[in-house]
């Protein structure tokens, strides 16, 4: 059986209880998911701000490269209903 690939697992879990996401996948997926999460909140609450800014900061606070913080960027906001 194959293993989900983290978009499908942040499209599926995104609200999921941060408990039920432990039991249910690893670490590595879990933080995936946490970190999509704080980016699509926080582009919720300020659809009109500066992605570079929101990008940065996530990237900063998860360690991870910015441009892999774009791609999960372009992701949170494909499934947004802000940005359609």
């Amino acid at each position: 059986m194959p293993y989900p690939n983290a978009i499908e697992v942040c499209r599926a879990e995104l609200f999921t209880k941060d408990v039920e996401l432990h039991e249910g996948y690893l670490d590595q997926k879990v933080e995936k998911v946490m970190c999509m999460r704080e980016m699509y909140n926080q582009f919720i609450a300020n659809p009109d701000g500066i992605n570079c800014e929101l990008v940065a900061e996530v990237s900063q606070r998860h360690c991870i490269d910015r441009m892999t913080a774009y791609s999960e960027f372009a992701v949170v906001k494909s499934f947004c209903p802000l940005s359609r």
